[in-house]
């Protein structure tokens, strides 16, 4: 089976704002006010606009609600997760080795005064499990969060083909195209060495065959 996700250059005018909307209902549950929220989308869009943004954008947030929402019931605390969904990415410099934590150190700075000390500690762990894609600790919320996460793996070839052109377009910028293959391969081939690419039994029933076959043809290309 194969995810069906669209990867483009941004989001319309109409995507834009069903996520704009979905952003302002989360900050609404908590009851943030309007002043604050309108300061944080600022803030986030900003950072998922920036230029050199070509995967880990504003579409990645549209394309992992789409891969969310139908799974929301399996979810124990959906609105946390939809906080990860926000924060995940905030922070990401092709450079530095810490962007999930300090995207978590951000939701953190954001959140602490709206959430209970124990829904802080959960935001902090879906956002850095994402560091490696490993639990950081065991919970089924943060077993689909990553697979969510990595659902582009398992899309169709052209998909993944787009998606692996703007991760190396992300990183062009500071490595060379030589450097750049010799790290690819190598992050790639420690996710074949895994047991399993995903979490959830859903997941890997469905997609873990696709996704195993779109990275070793990666591999193969770089």
């Amino acid at each position: 089976m194969l995810v069906e996700i669209e990867l483009k250059e941004k989001l319309t005018a109409t995507e834009l704002q069903w996520l704009e909307q979905k952003f302002e209902d989360l900050t609404a549950h908590f009851n943030v006010a309007t002043a604050i929220t309108i300061d944080w989308k600022q803030q986030l869009f900003a950072l998922y606009q920036h230029s050199n943004r070509h995967y880990h954008n504003l579409v990645h947030l549209y394309n992992l609600y789409q891969v969310y929402l139908p799974q929301q019931t399996n979810i124990e605390s959906p609105l946390l997760l939809e906080i990860a969904i926000w924060w995940h990415d905030a922070i990401y410099l092709p450079t530095q080795k810490d962007n999930e934590y300090q995207s978590a150190l951000l939701a953190q700075s954001h959140w602490q005064a709206y959430l209970s000390k124990p829904q802080m500690e959960q935001v902090m762990h879906l956002i850095n499990s994402t560091a490696k894609h490993q639990p950081t600790i065991s919970h089924s919320d943060i077993f689909y969060f990553l697979d969510f996460d990595l659902s582009i793996l398992a899309t169709n070839e052209t998909t993944y083909q787009k998606y692996s052109q703007y991760i190396w377009q992300e990183y062009k910028v500071a490595y060379a195209k030589i450097l750049y293959r010799i790290g690819r391969k190598k992050a790639l081939r420690q996710f074949l060495k895994r047991p399993k690419l995903f979490f959830t039994d859903l997941f890997y029933e469905n997609y873990e065959e696709r996704a195993k076959g779109n990275i070793k043809l990666e591999i193969k290309t770089l």
